[in-house]
């Protein structure tokens, strides 16, 4: 299953448009996104009926009061294998990648709410 991956640079043209553009075709980051669409794939696999029924009993209590996941960051963390926070995402490869693709398939909403 391929995955495709449009990148661009959205924006009235500028300086700081272009200098993106140009960083994007230095660092090859199309292609890298095209690299990791194993990754992509595996976290749309993970946004199933059934998932989403794993995700509901992993944010429930128990009728002791404890959960498996303290917060919703662990329970991210757990099931897409990356940090949530943008702040975070300097410290592990392909976190933002997988940001993006669990915001672009409801999973971090669902995750949040």
């Amino acid at each position: 299953m391929d995955i495709p991956v449009d990148m661009k640079v959205v924006g009235k043209p500028s300086q700081q448009l272009t200098r993106a553009e140009e960083t994007m075709k230095v660092f090859k980051v199309a292609q890298n996104y095209q690299i990791d669409s194993e990754t992509a794939r595996e976290i749309f696999k993970k946004m199933t009926n059934n998932s989403k029924k794993y995700l509901r009993r992993a944010k429930v209590e128990s009728t002791h009061g404890s959960k498996l996941f303290d917060t919703k960051e662990q329970l991210y963390r757990h099931f897409v294998g990356n940090y949530m926070d943008v702040e975070d995402f300097h410290r592990r490869p392909l976190a933002k990648l997988q940001h993006d693709i669990a915001e672009e398939t409801g999973l971090l909403d669902f995750i949040k709410n």
